[in-house]
């Protein structure tokens, strides 16, 4: 499970880098109802009570980490000091590496990033990793970004929070 966590966490971090977007609709970016911005229990409404949870906490901020099986992550976050509940935490990502869940238009794992591309137009920006690409698309709040392997064909999802002027 820490491998999940760290490989989201990277994820989520490529997601910082400033970059010259390339806008997306907003509307596009959640996986199956859930997008950034939504509380747990609105999540807890949806998918129901996750396999596991897993809070965190640093010197400004309180996390909870949800798993759904077979493999969706639903990341939340708060200010530290700030009293509201668990169900109240907000949205920050989420991740899916399986095809159970599917954008509004009906991307979900499994799809050829040539149709997402159609689809789309090109990416705001994308990372090479070691047998797979990363392509980043920005909304006005949002980014999402599509892992795709070797063969072109999508193998995760991520809708995650934008922040500063990334």
């Amino acid at each position: 499970m820490n491998r999940i966590l760290m490989i989201c966490f990277a994820v989520l971090m490529l997601c910082q880098a400033t970059v010259f977007a390339h806008e997306m609709p907003d509307d596009e970016m959640n996986l199956g109802g859930i997008t950034t911005g939504v509380t747990l229990g609105y999540v807890k409404n949806i998918f129901g009570i996750p396999q596991h949870k897993y809070p965190s906490e640093s010197p400004q901020y309180r996390f909870m980490v949800y798993t759904y099986p077979p493999s969706v992550v639903v990341h939340a976050e708060t200010l530290k000091d700030n009293p509201s509940s668990e169900e109240e935490m907000i949205v920050s990502a989420i991740n899916v590496k399986d095809n159970s869940l599917t954008t509004p238009s009906g991307i979900t794992v499994g799809t050829p990033y040539d149709l997402i591309k159609t689809m789309f137009g090109e990416c705001s920006r994308e990372f090479q990793g070691r047998d797979k690409m990363v392509y980043f698309y920005h909304g006005t709040g949002k980014h999402i970004a599509f892992v795709v392997d070797k063969n072109g064909i999508t193998s995760a999802i991520t809708v995650s929070v934008r922040t500063g002027n990334n």
